[in-house]
């Protein structure tokens, strides 16, 4: 889930990308390619070679051994605008990963260069019961608990998607995101920003994530978005109180 600006430290989902970049076939086409290579269930990591990069999964704690490195380029995407993060907002990235390395699910997508690490992304398996720290409380008031079982329960849930300013404007954003959602469970997964960051909305609506309409009277600041595959994602806005589906 998005911790898109400095404003949303309660959103959990990050991303530092520029909206710009996405327009770049070159990117959209190397997540296609890598998207056709699923990790060997009896090794921790996959690695993905091309000519000048390197795509690297990882699942569960094997993640950890690249943690200060991670940090590193976190903290570079987002402690410049628009998300101006604090340095003990970055740190708690770090100490969070300790954690959620070991949730059910956990896999990472790195990608390096001749320059070292450019970008990451994170997500695991949104697990029974639904949590209520960080934004999911809000999650949870924005949707009603009977979409929040239907809608994300079982799915992918992106946590982290960050790449560093030098390697921005080459569509690696989009790959990141394709390659780590290309085996969610029946093509379910799911995350959520802040709709403050409009660069941040408008980057994942043009690569097809669908924005999920609040319960009527419960926007309360945070979007959820699903993926193009998710089953859920033309899901009518639910009927404003006292009016029939046709506002009769």
């Amino acid at each position: 889930m998005l911790e898109a600006s400095s404003q949303t430290e309660l959103v959990p989902q990050s991303i530092a990308i520029a909206p710009y970049h996405l327009a770049t076939a070159v990117g959209y086409a190397g997540a296609q390619m890598a998207s056709r290579f699923k990790p060997d269930p009896r090794s921790t990591s996959l690695t993905i070679v091309r000519p000048t990069r390197q795509v690297v999964w990882y699942e569960g704690p094997a993640v950890l051994a690249l943690a200060d490195e991670l940090h590193d380029v976190y903290a570079d995407a987002f402690s410049g605008p628009p998300w101006n993060k604090q340095q003990a907002g970055i740190d708690q990235f770090r100490h969070r990963l300790d954690t959620d390395a070991h949730r059910a699910g956990f896999r990472a997508v790195v990608t390096t260069s001749p320059a070292g690490i450019d970008g990451f992304a994170t997500g695991w398996i949104t697990g029974q019961p639904f949590r209520s720290d960080r934004a999911y409380a809000m999650v949870a008031a924005q949707l009603g608990p009977q979409r929040v079982a239907r809608m994300l329960l079982g799915a992918l849930e992106v946590d982290e998607l960050a790449v560093r300013p030098r390697a921005r404007l080459g569509g690696l954003g989009r790959q990141l995101l394709g390659e780590l959602i290309s085996d969610a469970p029946g093509g379910r997964a799911w995350l959520l920003t802040s709709p403050q960051i409009t660069d941040t909305v408008a980057f994942y609506r043009r690569v097809g994530w669908h924005g999920v309409p609040p319960l009527p009277g419960k926007d309360n600041g945070i979007v959820v978005f699903l993926s193009p595959a998710h089953p859920a994602r033309d899901t009518p806005a639910p009927p404003r109180p006292g009016r029939s589906h046709h506002g009769e």
